[in-house]
């Protein structure tokens, strides 16, 4: 199964710059007040602190500190969202718990 991000991405084409940058500008536009955020089952039931997502629509999104909202958001395009979690799924991002403690 396609992940919806990713089918965004490849119908959508990008509005990059000759350096392959994109103009985010109208991500950063977008008004986010009443903007509905969610985060992983897996923090509620850990009862965790956890990065809250919500739609931007065009299959961008914009991340937050659930514990922190007012300290902002970062806010992705599609393409970049689609390699983050294409990532994530691949275990790319994979931390040795232990380790970050010693750290």
């Amino acid at each position: 199964m396609t992940h919806p991000v990713v089918a965004v991405l490849v119908r959508a084409g990008s509005a990059s710059d000759a350096l392959g940058t994109m103009d985010k500008r109208p991500l950063y536009e977008q008004n986010l007040t009443r903007a509905v955020w969610w985060r992983s089952r897996h923090s509620r039931e850990q009862g965790l602190g956890c990065v809250e997502v919500t739609r931007l629509g065009g299959g961008a999104v914009a991340l937050r500190d659930s514990e922190f909202p007012e300290r902002g958001d970062l806010r992705f395009t599609a393409a970049e969202w689609a390699a983050f979690c294409a990532g994530v799924r691949a275990g790319e991002f994979d931390v040795d718990a232990a380790a970050v403690a010693r750290s």
